[in-house]
């Protein structure tokens, strides 16, 4: 006798609250309502997967999933660039700083 649950693997389509919060899929933090949670995020046009209707219903492929897992790259580390000018007047000590820049001292620290 065949059980009435299908695995992910068999399925094809999914909702996107499964799509984003099932452990089988991507597993972000469950929130309180994960649907109403799902369908804000594709109103507003925020949701990370391609949705297809079926029926009248929002669904997403399990392929479409597998391919964003795929896409996703650690993001490299970042270069620390020189700090940018802030608005306005500098500071006593910004201008400070400057000038032993200019001159080229260290601005002291006893």
């Amino acid at each position: 006798m065949q059980s009435t649950s299908i695995s992910a693997i068999d399925r094809r389509l999914v909702t996107p609250a499964q799509a984003l919060y099932s452990p089988e899929f991507l597993a972000l933090p469950l929130p309180a309502k994960p649907d109403q949670a799902a369908g804000l995020l594709i109103a507003r046009h925020r949701f990370p997967l391609p949705t297809v209707l079926v029926m009248g219903r929002r669904m997403v492929l399990v392929s479409d999933i597998h391919a964003f897992v795929d896409g996703l790259r650690p993001v490299p580390p970042t270069i620390h660039e020189a700090p940018r000018r802030r608005r306005g007047r500098p500071s006593n000590a910004e201008v400070a700083a400057r000038r032993a820049a200019a001159q080229g001292k260290e601005v002291g620290h006893d």
